[in-house]
């Protein structure tokens, strides 16, 4: 800082001026030390005193964003991917819903299916039950929420119905026919 009686050159926190002694005031001092790196610093410091973890928490207004936020993002899931169980797209396949029906047909372009479920989080396990044309049950397989389900039984006549189980109690039912890409003329219309 320069004196601005003598102008000699001092440190940017002198209190006295080394040449004539003449005394900075605060505001001298901080004006010379503005931008400065301990300037710089010393207002990092000061900021990471005044926004501690037990400031924000006892904070209301940062415990209501808080909940908000966690609402959204509650509400945002829901909306996106819903309350039930749902077949969602693949590269393997191609996915279609008959309304009327309220059946899901699979067009795969291999023998195995890897079915994509969307599994809301109350779901524990999944149960895949194979049926034919006669609605007899030719088998079941149960697996849990995070293994793999693979169809390999695509016969044009069978189906099947995916249930989810949550608590040992039946919570949603597809009923889902596969078909070989090869053996079905597919239409690109929506």
């Amino acid at each position: 800082m320069k004196c601005i009686k003598c102008q000699s050159k001092n440190r940017n926190y002198a209190n006295y001026c080394k040449n004539c002694g003449y005394h900075f005031s605060k505001e001298e001092q901080e004006a010379a030390s503005k931008w400065s790196l301990p300037w710089f610093l010393e207002k990092i410091d000061n900021f990471k005193k005044l926004i501690t973890l037990d400031i924000l928490k006892g904070n209301i207004i940062y415990r209501i964003l808080s909940i908000i936020v966690v609402l959204f993002i509650g509400i945002y899931m829901i909306i996106v991917n819903g309350l039930n169980m749902k077949i969602l797209p693949s590269d393997n396949y191609k996915i279609e819903f008959n309304k009327k029906e309220k059946e899901y047909y699979i067009i795969n372009k291999e023998e195995e299916t890897k079915l994509n479920l969307y599994l809301p989080n109350k779901i524990k396990e999944i149960k895949i039950i194979l049926y034919d044309k006669n609605n007899n049950i030719i088998k079941e397989t149960n697996y849990q929420k995070k293994d793999d389900i693979i169809l390999n039984d695509n016969y044009d006549e069978n189906y099947y119905v995916i249930e989810s189980i949550s608590n040992s109690k039946v919570e949603d039912k597809i009923k889902l026919y596969v078909y070989l890409q090869d053996n079905v003329e597919v239409s690109d219309e929506k």
